[in-house]
């Protein structure tokens, strides 16, 4: 007989939970970031399957989605992959209990693939098929410390890059006290003439809209000679803003060569007092070993690594782990 008890919970209750104290998460769970995603992945319909388990005080939460796609099902969390959150390490019964669970799931519903993102550990790498385990980073800031000593994270090169000023550029910030209607719609106009087609929904960018009226969002437009040369995206709460999307002329990259970098700087600054942390992104360590990875990915991934080298790993599975290590509520 199971010691623990499992319930499923609502969307709106995940806000309650510890998970609204989780920087792995806590942005992912909120209403305004939740309908984005809908409207992102337009063409699936997402049910919940959210649960928690409680055991002792330990208390387990999965945030979870079954994606219908067409005639195919898929397991995620609006699209993300599926992650294991706890207060206390989880114990062999529950490791057990959980890969159980998702067999049935998979069986149950028919399941074309399972995508599980598990906080690295040696004990994973033991355990695992490394043909079914790619390995990964997150890159987040401390914004508790001084911008002095944050810039101390960085690259060396990135902190010159940071002092250079063009006369010529401004970096202007809008959040919903200085937003004006489709400024949005602005973005996505650059955005399709970068990307030479449309990539998501209007929809979708209407969503980032009330994000940024929410106090959710903010933009960092970069001016060149009166034209509007770059935009990135930012979306935050009180515990983590993350570095949403960013969309540049690249002719101007020769021109204006420090454009991402003091985009993100200014964005550091602003969310410093209104967020915990400030989440880069991941980088993808299996690609390094890849020689088919294209320049793009490893420009990509140097970016990155230029504001923090020091990085949280996980593992991504394309099968049901024989160990879950959850993110840890502290």
């Amino acid at each position: 007989m199971n010691d623990f008890r499992l319930n499923n919970l609502e969307l709106v209750d995940l806000e309650k939970s510890f998970l609204n104290n989780s920087k792995h998460i806590s942005h992912e769970i909120k209403k305004n970031y939740v309908e984005y995603k809908k409207e992102y992945y337009d063409k699936s319909i997402f049910k919940n399957l959210t649960f928690k388990i409680e055991k002792g005080d330990n208390i387990i939460i999965c945030p979870l989605t079954l994606e219908k796609r067409g005639d195919k099902n898929f397991l995620n969390f609006f699209g993300e992959p599926i992650r294991i959150f706890s207060k206390k390490i989880i114990d062999s019964g529950i490791n057990s209990y959980l890969i159980d669970y998702f067999k049935n799931l998979k069986k149950k519903h028919d399941l074309q693939n399972l995508f599980f993102k598990i906080k690295d550990n040696n004990e994973n790498n033991s355990l695992t098929n490394k043909n079914s385990c790619k390995m990964g980073g997150d890159i987040f800031i401390n914004l508790g410390l001084e911008l002095d000593e944050i810039k101390k994270c960085f690259d060396p090169k990135l902190r010159n890059e940071l002092k250079k000023n063009n006369k010529e550029v401004d970096f202007i910030l809008i959040n919903a006290n200085n937003y004006e209607k489709d400024e949005i719609l602005k973005m996505r106009d650059l955005h399709v003439s970068v990307a030479g087609r449309e990539t998501r929904t209007k929809k979708s960018w209407i969503a980032n809209e009330k994000m940024i009226l929410d106090g959710n969002g903010f933009l960092i437009k970069v001016i060149f000679k009166k034209k509007i040369i770059s935009y990135s995206l930012f979306y935050f709460n009180e515990e983590t803003c993350i570095y949403f999307s960013s969309c540049t002329l690249r002719d101007y990259f020769k021109i204006v060569k420090n454009i991402g970098d003091k985009a993100i700087w200014n964005a550091i600054q602003f969310v410093k007092n209104k967020s915990n942390n400030f989440y880069i992104g991941s980088i993808y360590e299996y690609l390094k070993q890849n020689t088919a990875k294209n320049e793009k990915e490893l420009n990509i991934d140097k970016f990155k690594l230029k504001f923090n080298k020091k990085y949280e790993k996980f593992c991504l599975y394309s099968e049901i782990p024989k160990k879950f290590s959850s993110y840890l509520s502290v």
